[in-house]
């Protein structure tokens, strides 16, 4: 199983709290299916997350820590290594990769524990990650131009709703979906911005 994780990212804190969680719950999935993590860090990954989702882990794992000075990358390998993928929720690129591979797919909510689970003490949830996080979700996604807010919640309502992804803790559906036939939906959209007008002065002149 494979997990990819980000970091702070906009209205998502990611703190030893959030990492303590990560943890938890990947550790308990794989016990549940049997065998082991391959963890990937991204560039947003705070060396606390880091130190202390290791520490939370209680099943054998690998970790490889990304950075601008890594040698190598072994992030595709990952993904293509698994037979399940856990994605934290910040990343919408890391969710489509993931996605992409035909695998089940865990989302881990940075937004907080799932219902019926518990949560940190108030005192271990104040600190400057998750205050950004609070105003980004409370003051900019309620009051800034829609073209630079980042709220990708209907990203995570989407994957959900077509059977590509559940929640970390959540049962996955029997049945994987097809895969994803974008052409007829790219050629349309580029039609719709450019005009149907050159596509047919360019089939004439063939």
């Amino acid at each position: 199983m494979s997990l990819l994780v980000g970091g702070y990212a906009g209205p998502y804190a990611f703190d030893r709290v959030d990492a303590e969680r990560l943890g938890r719950e990947a550790s308990e999935l794989v016990r549940g299916q049997g065998g082991a993590l391959l963890v990937t860090t991204s560039a947003r990954t705070s060396r606390a997350v880091v130190e202390t989702l290791v520490a939370s882990l209680d099943v054998p794992f690998t970790l490889h820590e990304w950075n601008s000075e890594a040698d190598e990358n072994p992030y595709i390998g990952f993904l293509g290594l698994a037979d399940s993928i856990i994605v934290t929720s910040d990343s919408t690129s890391m969710l489509a990769e993931a996605c992409a591979t035909q695998k089940p797919v865990y989302m881990f909510d940075l937004a907080g524990p799932r219902v019926g689970q518990p949560k940190a003490p108030i005192w271990r949830r104040l600190n400057k990650n998750r205050m950004q996080a609070f105003l980004y979700r409370n003051v900019l996604l309620r009051i800034a131009p829609k073209k630079i807010k980042r709220d990708i919640s209907r990203v995570h309502a989407e994957l959900i709703g077509a059977g590509r992804a559940v929640w970390l803790g959540e049962a996955f559906p029997d049945e994987l979906p097809g895969p994803l036939d974008e052409m007829p939906r790219a050629i349309a959209r580029v039609r719709a911005l450019v005009g149907d007008g050159i596509f047919s002065q360019r089939k004439s002149a063939r």
